[in-house]
């Protein structure tokens, strides 16, 4: 029998994660175009975020790299977590979407409902 259950992660882990990879997209892309002077208008945030990218673009792309990579490895865990439960084939796109694109918030939740069921 398959089986659908689908719970979206916390929002303020969706906001935070989502403000965080598009920071560190930002950075890695076009750090002189983050707002004020020297990324001020962002906050330290900003800040940061253009000093790494403007004198350290080689970290900031390695970062950019690992942290895809564990998304995609996140996400493919997902997958297998859905297959296992027998979820359906919609179910299972969207945990393995919602993983992809916010991770550990994402999986945890996963992971708690198939301990359970």
């Amino acid at each position: 029998m398959k089986r659908t259950f689908f719970q979206m992660a916390e929002p303020r882990w969706m906001f935070t994660i989502a403000v965080g990879l598009g920071m560190l997209l930002w950075s890695w892309l076009a750090p002189s175009s983050i707002p004020g002077p020297y990324g001020l208008y962002l906050g330290p945030v900003g800040m940061l975020g253009r000093f790494l990218g403007e004198n350290f673009p080689h970290i900031v792309s390695s970062i950019v790299y690992v942290a895809t990579f564990l998304h995609i490895g996140e996400a493919l865990y997902a997958a297998k977590l859905c297959w296992d439960q027998r979820l359906t084939v919609g179910t299972s796109l969207k945990w393995v979407l919602q993983t992809f694109l916010f991770g550990f918030a994402s999986l945890r939740i996963l992971r708690s409902r198939t301990r359970t069921a």
